[in-house]
This record gives C-alpha cells, structure tokens and sequence, in this order.
C-alpha cells in the first residue's frame, strides 16, 4: 500500500495536545483550591463566630449547653440504674430456674460434632503438637 501522505508534513503529538496541556490543569487547579477554601471556610465559621465575633455570647451558650446537659445526664444515670436494677432481677430469676438443654433431635448436625467430646487419641499431647509431623506431610 502506498502511503499518501507525507511523513515530514504530519503535525507532531506535542502540537496537537498543546491545547489541553497547560489551561486545562490550571484550570482544574484553581478549581481545588476554591473547593478547599470554601469547605474549610465553612467548617471554620462557628470558631470565628466564637472567638472573634461574640466571645461573650459564646460563654452564655456554653453554659446553657452545659445546664442541659447535666438534666440529660441525670435522667441518663437514672435509666442506667433502672436498667441495672432490672437485669439483677433476671439474673436471679436466671439462677432460680435450671438451664435445659436441648434435645438430642433439635440439635443440628453441627452443634452434635462441637458438643461431643474428643477422643483421646485425637487430643494433641503438646500444646505446639497439631497431631501430624513433618514426616506424615511428606508421604
């Protein structure tokens, strides 16, 4: 196949993509920077508000805050009490009545094989030993 045109004449990459290298990135740049800037502006106003604007205002809602807080804190503690009082009870009720097992035919396949006991021939006698040697891997 013959080529048609002339290879000398073609335009270059860099001269194509000149057009999207620099603006493009500047643009998306300044983009960021005014995102940041407006978030971190945003989130920021409560402390200027605070701290440079109406400190005295500031105090007054600290201690309004901290006023409720103690009558939510009292009525915490209470139903904390309540809650401790209650369980008590069901422990004691818990105690007073024996536990049931369940029978042999509710259990499932997996509850028998973890409540059976192991044979002794299958308990590891040392605490590192897994039940296999090296030696049994290798066969």
């Amino acid at each position: 196949m013959k080529q048609t045109t002339d290879p000398t004449q073609e335009p270059k990459p860099e001269k194509l993509l000149a057009g999207f290298s620099r603006t493009r990135l500047d643009f998306w740049i300044v983009v960021a920077l005014v995102v940041h800037v407006a978030i971190l502006a945003g989130t920021s106003v409560p402390y200027l508000y605070d701290t440079w604007i109406d400190p005295e205002g500031a105090e007054e809602r600290r201690a309004a805050v901290e006023e409720d807080d103690s009558e939510e804190a009292e009525a915490v503690r209470e139903a904390i009490e309540q809650g401790s009082e209650a369980r008590e009870e069901e422990a004691t009720e818990a105690e007073e009545e024996p536990a049931e097992e369940p029978a042999e035919e509710e259990l499932t396949p997996v509850e028998r094989r973890v409540q059976e006991a192991a044979d002794p021939e299958e308990i590891p006698t040392d605490p590192d030993d897994l039940g296999i040697s090296l030696e049994e891997t290798n066969r």
